[in-house]
């Protein structure tokens, strides 16, 4: 019990700590599987996807694409006058 209470106190900026290094794990992982090259290589292509730019990028890149998904299935609906659940999908 005394676990969750700590878990539940912890900051925002500690899961975003706790997120990031989650993030280059997998990150790490991905580049060891996908690339034949010694740890200095891989280190260096692993900083150049968990640095705060590339993050940045990569959620603007999928903000766009959930953005014209969106606007297409809007389209579409509009045309079914299922007006409502396009409304439901505003982000």
């Amino acid at each position: 019990m005394e676990v969750k209470n700590e878990v539940n106190l912890m900051s925002p900026l500690t899961w975003a700590y706790v997120g990031d290094a989650v993030y280059e794990l997998h990150i790490r992982n991905h580049l060891i599987e996908t690339m034949q090259a010694k740890p200095n290589k891989l280190h260096k292509e692993a900083v150049g996807y968990v640095k705060a730019k590339a993050q940045a990028e990569i959620l603007n890149r999928i903000h766009r694409w959930s953005n014209r998904r969106r606007k297409r299935y809007c389209k579409k609906d509009k045309k079914h006058a299922g007006i409502i659940m396009c409304l439901k999908m505003q982000i």
